[in-house]
């Protein structure tokens, strides 16, 4: 079979793989039973859903995978730190605060479940970092809430005439859990908390220039939903994350609640979804359409494909031909036609004679001495480098040689056999 006909039988191999692949992928895959609210889980859980409808209201959505740092969050975009799990450090909650104060916009949400650390984080420099309760308790902090399950799951009705601002449209929200936000100063036990996980590098808890609290929504077992504005930006605190869960978004006017929170802003830009603290320790931030599935997909086929190729081009697919190796004489006919040339003229000593120049210029070169450079000399730079002493011997034996000498047989061979020993010798690398 041709090489051409190989090449057809791979790639449609290849395509029916791709065929296969795809039905297996069309099928719906199960989701995750982690209790995690993470934009990448697509579990009830998750919080996919509602990145999707920020990308499909046109806003550019991002997952942040890395700490923060200064110019990660600019004038007018929205980061959502949903059920953080990973406690900031100092200068992580600086960077957030001064983003803030910019023109940002910040969305914390909290959770009453606590999940254990992934494995991903075993052995990584994050793992003693896994703190929800200190993620949780500490950042309401700098806002003077704590968060406790004083309440109960409920829709909460939002009143005629408190329709308005970010809640404009907003009839109803569901709350999934107990958990409520309440009032209070930063208790000691919190600053030593912070002095303990910070190693004494624990701060004040206030943040200058925050003003205007306000409580959008409530029920007679705390806050819901709490608005700040700090500088030119603002921040919404809710008490369950699950409000704006795959699961419970599209439920009451959970879904309004979230787009109205993240259009609040004059003009809205990029919304990040912090995924970092959340536990996740991603490369980088990472565009929200990148399909990761199908990457890996995709990678596995050109894989597959590559394998199937090498496969079949080692293949016998039809009848052997041997390699036929151009007709050519060797090396040593030329050299026994020579030889027998000088041998019929009876020119032995003009053989030798040009075996021995060459011989001669070569160990001149060897030696780092002119081509014309007397015997004695010759020598003399030989035993100097601790070489062998047959040099003495065979320089003056060919010295008296002439091209015209009608030299043995066995003498000449016997001439040529010394000189090739003693370049074996001397010039291994001649």
């Amino acid at each position: 079979m041709s090489r051409f006909k190989t090449l057809a039988l791979v790639l449609v191999l290849f395509l029916v793989f791709v065929l296969l692949e795809l039905l297996i992928g069309s099928r719906t895959a199960l989701p995750s039973p982690e209790r995690d609210h993470s934009s990448l889980n697509t579990n009830r859980w998750g919080t996919m859903a509602l990145q999707e409808v920020c990308a499909r209201l046109g806003l550019p959505t991002r997952r942040w995978g890395a700490a923060f740092r200064p110019g990660f969050l600019r004038p007018g975009e929205t980061l959502l730190i949903l059920d953080p799990q990973l406690l900031p450090t100092p200068d992580e909650y600086r960077t957030l605060w001064e983003a803030i104060r910019g023109g940002a916009t910040l969305i914390v949400a909290f959770s009453g479940e606590r999940r254990e650390a992934p494995l991903s984080l075993v052995g990584t420099a994050e793992a003693k970092r896994w703190q929800p309760e200190a993620a949780s308790d500490l950042t309401l902090a700098y806002l003077g809430l704590r968060a406790r399950p004083t309440g109960a799951a409920t829709r909460l009705m939002v009143p005629e005439e408190a329709r308005h601002g970010v809640l404009t449209g907003v009839g109803a929200v569901e709350i999934p859990s107990a958990q409520r936000l309440l009032p209070g100063a930063t208790a000691d036990s919190i600053r030593q908390q912070a002095e303990e996980l910070w190693d004494d590098k624990a701060p004040s808890f206030s943040l200058p220039g925050l003003s205007a609290r306000q409580t959008l929504l409530q029920d007679s077992a705390g806050r819901v939903l709490v608005r700040f504005a700090l500088g030119r930006g603002l921040i919404y605190v809710l008490s369950e994350v699950e409000t704006f869960s795959n699961e419970r978004l599209d439920q009451a006017d959970n879904a309004v609640l979230a787009v109205n929170l993240i259009f609040a802003s004059d003009r809205p830009g990029r919304v990040l979804f912090d995924e970092y603290h959340h536990g996740l320790l991603l490369p980088t931030e990472m565009p929200s359409d990148l399909n990761y599935r199908a990457f890996w997909v995709a990678l596995g086929l050109a894989l597959l494909a590559l394998m199937i190729y090498l496969s079949g081009y080692g293949w016998r697919l039809g009848r052997p031909f041997p390699v036929v190796e151009p007709s050519r004489r060797s090396v040593l006919e030329y050299v026994a036609a020579l030889a027998s040339l000088y041998q019929t003229a009876r020119a032995g000593g003009l053989a030798v004679s040009l075996v021995a120049g060459d011989f001669r210029r070569r160990l001149a070169e060897r030696l780092r001495l002119p081509a014309s450079a007397p015997d004695d000399l010759l020598v003399e730079a030989a035993r100097s480098r601790g070489w062998a002493t047959s040099l003495e011997a065979l320089l003056p034996r060919l010295a008296t040689l002439s091209e015209n000498d009608r030299l043995p047989d066995a003498e000449v061979v016997r001439l040529v056999r010394t000189i090739s020993y003693i370049e074996e010798a001397l010039l291994p690398h001649g």
